[in-house]
């Protein structure tokens, strides 16, 4: 037995999972040259590294994790997109080993296929933590519309910070992924707690300090993003949530060409209507076109600034709407010149 299942199947599911992480929590690692142990688990990865194609230095199976059969490990990982591309075989790794996905284009190479292959490696590389490692064969197919949905709702809803939960093997139901860097909280063992109300369930909840915790939330709106556009450009007219507004802006050269240092984007947000009882008429950014955010806060103090806030009161009945526009050094809208912005617009019930 190497991880001492006794009751086989043909998955690689939970239990092989949970065994793999116990017994090799930091993954397999290459021997040194003096360490002449043999393991079985050292000739089912040189079998499978055989079986997708990659040279393991040896004419038969030894039972070694030398130099040759590192290497083998490094060009997968690289061929897979990896981020780490050591010779450890990681669970995710051992996992691709095992299955009949190909990290090599698949037939006849085309402009078309090598596009898709550097798309998987690239979601490889960003999102393992996510996806495992999704092949990396030039085919638009299921592997791969499945990776490209976690990966959407990675960047929707856990791109930033994330929740999870490792009370069982792994985080996230029990799939034995490895903790994503960026969590803040873990939900990781239940308790019972008794009062005079009764007897409960509770979780031990663990914080990164990423976040502080909160006791209680206000409701909020987000809305954002991202476009090129040059000269002027009006965004939609939108009915708001909540009663404050705050914007968060990000200009950004995007030719190579131009010197942006003498221009400044003006950012500038009103209702449609004139708004009664007296809300603010407009507010605004100006700002270098540097890639760092800016905000209503930079405009307190300013001959611009309607009032020393860094909000601005909006009435969730009326319609407003944002303009852009890339200026000079005299105030001249500049056309022909591209920018790009990110936009952030936060609002909130208070």
């Amino acid at each position: 037995m190497l991880i001492g299942i006794t009751q086989t199947s043909t998955a690689f599911g939970p239990s092989t999972t949970q065994r793999f992480n116990q017994r090799f929590p930091s993954g397999v690692a290459q021997q040194s040259p003096n360490d002449e142990t043999e393991d079985n688990i050292y000739a089912i990865i040189q079998g499978a590294c055989w079986c997708k194609g990659y040279s393991t230095g040896a004419s038969a199976i030894t039972k070694h994790f030398y130099s040759g059969t590192g290497g083998a490990i490094t060009h997968l990982k690289t061929e897979a997109g990896c981020s780490e591309t050591t010779s450890t075989v990681t669970l995710n790794v051992m996992k691709a080993l095992l299955s009949m996905d190909q990290f090599r284009i698949v037939g006849v190479p085309t402009l078309e296929k090598q596009v898709i292959q550097t798309i998987q490696r690239t979601i490889n590389n960003q999102y393992e933590a996510y996806i495992g490692l999704s092949p990396c064969d030039g085919a638009y197919g299921r592997e791969m519309n499945l990776a490209l949905i976690k990966v959407l709702q990675a960047i929707e809803g856990y791109a930033i910070t994330c929740f999870v939960s490792d009370m069982s093997t792994g985080y996230s139901g029990n799939k034995g992924f490895r903790m994503p860097q960026n969590w803040n909280f873990d939900q990781f063992a239940p308790m019972s707690m008794t009062n005079s109300d009764g007897t409960w369930a509770i979780d031990k909840v663990a914080s990164s300090g990423r976040f502080e915790a909160v006791e209680s939330l206000s409701e909020r709106y987000l809305y954002e993003g991202d476009f090129v556009f040059t000269g002027e450009h009006s965004g939609t007219n939108i009915k708001y949530g909540g009663n404050r507004l705050r914007a968060y802006i990000t200009p950004i050269g995007e030719s190579e060409n131009v010197d942006y240092s003498n221009l400044h984007i003006e950012f500038l947000i009103r209702p449609q209507t004139s708004v009664s009882p007296y809300y603010d008429t407009f507010k605004a950014i100006i700002a270098p076109i540097d890639g760092s955010v800016h905000d209503f806060a930079e405009m307190i103090g300013t001959d611009v600034a309607t009032d020393d806030r860094d909000y601005m009161r909006i009435s969730s009945d009326t319609n407003y709407y944002a303009t852009y526009s890339v200026v000079g050094e005299n105030g001249e809208v500049v056309n022909n010149v591209p920018v790009r912005v990110i936009v952030s617009i936060e609002t909130e019930e208070y």
